[in-house]
């Protein structure tokens, strides 16, 4: 293994660990028990036995690090039993990047709308205020968007946009923002540009989101590296 120290990539024992197979189907939600010069040792975060993989097979593995960065390595099995996969001939697979500010291209077709906070006896609530507007969406992390559209927004709306899904046959985000900037023009287009950060996102559909994003990058470095 080359050294967060480059030794070890900043893996740590008892560092919980997600394992895609080199498809990027996701095999496992492990932890490291144990670590050396050359491999890993993963085990069953949930405490069972170690599904069946075959020896020799390749995966990739993403990790959170102690400094909020997330990192994705390629290994191959070298090892397994009912209780661990031995993962060695590490290598890096993308650059460290902070979990929510990793952003990754995209172009997706969707639209979007503002909201209203409406103040009532009951708790305040947002609602959509019609007309949606068609937009795309040009890049995407953990904390928030860039998007574009004709319609102006100004700086401090909130908007939600309609279900987009990142991974073919996963569960779409239904995501809300605030816009923090506005560009006219950017790209001599008559198009007005959004950068906006995400609000009122749960831990559990960030951690989706985030896992979806870094898996999208993994399929792009993949697929640039087969040419």
């Amino acid at each position: 293994m080359a050294a967060h120290d480059e030794k070890n990539f900043g893996l740590k024992e008892g560092m919980k660990v997600e394992i895609f197979s080199e498809g990027l189907i996701f095999l496992l939600n492990g932890v490291i028990d144990k670590i050396d010069e050359d491999a890993i040792w993963v085990t069953n975060a949930k405490g069972s036995e170690m599904p069946v993989i075959i020896h020799n097979s390749k995966v990739s593995i993403k990790a959170i690090r102690s400094d909020d960065t997330i990192i994705i390595l390629y290994g191959v099995i070298t090892g397994n039993s009912d209780t661990f996969w031995k993962i060695g001939q590490l290598s890096q697979f993308s650059f460290p990047n902070k979990r929510n500010n990793y952003r990754h291209h995209v172009d997706i077709e969707t639209t979007v709308v503002r909201l209203a906070f409406i103040d009532d006896m009951d708790g305040g609530e947002y609602y959509p205020t019609q007309p949606e507007t068609e937009c795309t969406i040009h890049n995407i992390s953990g904390g928030g968007l860039m998007f574009s559209c004709y319609r102006p927004f100004y700086l401090d709306d909130n908007v939600q946009f309609g279900p987009i899904t990142l991974i073919p046959n996963q569960e779409p985000f239904v995501l809300r923002s605030q816009i923090l900037r506005v560009n006219k023009n950017f790209k001599n287009e008559d198009k007005y540009y959004y950068g906006c950060q995400f609000f009122g996102m749960d831990d559990r559909t960030q951690e989706r989101l985030i896992r979806h994003i870094f898996t999208m990058q993994a399929e792009e470095i993949r697929r640039k590296n087969r040419f």
